[in-house]
């Protein structure tokens, strides 16, 4: 399996356990220490404090940076660090009387600025946005991606957290994780649309072979998880070890799934949907 395979893999099994935490329990230390834990399992970023508040130094800028070449240095480890992790969640659980985009903005930076983990923090920190808009009710389903619109604006996207440390200007800096917000939520619609109509061919593709019943509904779920195990098939759909190898038989034959690689814990064989991959990662 692929370095790329294994953090889309993590980051979807992050991304499950976030959005299945209940709306009304509040967000802890714990449940983002586990979504850590969750998202570098299996890759080099799995280092002595997974799944804890980080235990060294870090620094933000481009990778391999020196401490004294670094753009930006978060708090060292220790209780000033632990001290402002639970005050941002204070924060969040008990947010101000702002708009929830202005809310998730503000703790963005706050989560950023602190950098609490060894590795992950900016997949992490960009899933709590989704995390609070989905709480905010500004979004009914997690469907939303701002990790693509600030990604390829890393240096943008580092230059105003830098400003903001600096004159504490949170009008521009607000302004900027708002643009990104709503043209996250263009590309996403667009990409949603896109995904819509994909489903329907895949399960037309499979009716069109004479097949029924679980090959269709995997089929068409694949939109919604393009990568899986043989073992994830089995227990979505109820079906013993030789069915869910039918099942993932018959999609292959059809070319909607392909042989991606081999998962990194069990050595079990990693299948992918490309045509869903070629519209999520567009």
């Amino acid at each position: 399996m692929t370095v790329e395979i294994r953090w889309i893999l993590n980051f979807e099994r992050m991304a499950e356990l976030a959005f299945s935490w209940p709306e009304d329990r509040s967000l802890t230390i714990g449940m983002l220490g586990e979504l850590q834990r969750t998202l570098v399992r299996g890759t080099a970023g799995e280092l002595s404090d997974a799944g804890g508040l980080r235990d060294r130094i870090v620094v933000i800028g481009a990778p391999g940076r020196s401490l004294d070449g670094a753009r930006f240095v978060p708090p060292p480890p220790g209780d000033q660090l632990r001290g402002g992790v639970e005050n941002l969640l204070n924060w969040v659980n008990d947010p101000p009387d702002l708009p929830t985009v202005v809310q998730a903005a503000m703790a963005h930076y706050q989560f950023e600025a602190l950098h609490p983990y060894s590795d992950g923090n900016g997949r992490l920190g960009r899933l709590l946005v989704i995390v609070q808009l989905l709480r905010g009710a500004v979004i009914r389903e997690p469907l939303l991606v701002v990790s693509p619109w600030f990604e390829t604006r890393r240096d943008q996207y580092q230059d105003a957290l830098l400003r903001l440390s600096m004159d504490g200007d949170w009008d521009a800096w607000i302004a900027f994780f708002a643009q990104g917000v709503a043209a996250s939520a263009a590309e996403s619609q667009d990409k949603v649309e896109r995904l819509v109509s994909l489903q329907g061919e895949l399960r037309s593709k499979v009716q069109s072979a004479g097949k029924r019943g679980v090959a269709e509904r995997f089929a068409a779920d694949l939109v919604g998880r393009p990568y899986l195990t043989q073992k994830e098939v089995s227990q979505r759909y109820g079906l013993s070890k030789q069915g869910a190898s039918n099942a993932i038989r018959t999609l292959l034959d059809l070319g909607i799934l392909e042989l991606s690689g081999m998962h990194a814990l069990g050595n079990a064989r990693v299948y992918a949907a490309p045509a869903v991959i070629e519209i999520v990662s567009s």
